[in-house]
């Protein structure tokens, strides 16, 4: 997915209009960065503006004997003006699909409110046309209701853990139409403009199939 020409697992808005609409006009720069550590892969991905003013850069890792990736974003204004509002950032914007008609069953936990419920097992069987939200309270990472790991299973005990690397509030949404899941996941109420030469970054995603 992180191929020039392809659609990103990531999704915002910019300037009032979704990246799926352009992301694939924007220059596209893919490099491999030299990492000493067994059985890992980096890369850094950019996407550019055409005007040069907003670069999206990706750090991706890949670690190939556990069958896992994990990348992060960052926006950088390089403009000389402030730059178009951004909002509605998803790191991750995945759509998984199951072989045939299999149902998808996600694993997860509660977070933690200092009660005998702390961290119990949560089992959704998802149903079609149903959004299961998740995000934590008051600011804190695993608060009360969302655990940051979900364990995404179809049919024959297949399938991929997805966690968010967020020490604020995040989100993670899950919606089922079609025979494919949709994920959504990142910092909620992402909604800002960047000063000229300002970056941001964003959660991390992990996935291990």
């Amino acid at each position: 997915m992180f191929a020039k020409g392809k659609k990103p697992p990531f999704s915002f808005t910019y300037g009032d209009v979704n990246s799926s609409e352009f992301i694939n006009k924007w220059k596209f720069t893919k490099r491999a960065i030299e990492c000493n550590l067994p059985n890992t892969l980096k890369y850094e991905v950019l996407y550019t503006e055409p005007s040069g003013a907003m670069e999206v850069r990706c750090d991706v890792t890949g670690y190939t004997d556990f069958e896992a990736v994990e990348w992060v974003l960052h926006f950088t204004n390089k403009g000389e003006a402030n730059s178009k509002n951004i909002k509605n950032v998803s790191a991750s914007d995945i759509c998984f699909t199951a072989k045939g008609n299999e149902a998808f069953t996600i694993f997860t936990a509660r977070g933690s409110n200092g009660s005998r419920h702390d961290f119990a097992p949560i089992v959704i069987n998802t149903e079609c046309d149903t959004t299961y939200t998740f995000m934590p309270k008051n600011g804190r990472s695993s608060d009360t209701f969302a655990f940051p790991f979900f364990n995404i299973v179809a049919g024959g005990n297949k399938g991929v853990m997805l966690s968010v690397g967020w020490t604020g509030t995040w989100f993670a949404d899950f919606s089922l139409a079609n025979g494919k899941l949709a994920s959504h996941s990142g910092m909620k109420n992402t909604d800002l403009f960047l000063y000229p030469g300002e970056s941001i970054r964003t959660p991390l995603v992990s996935l291990m199939f």
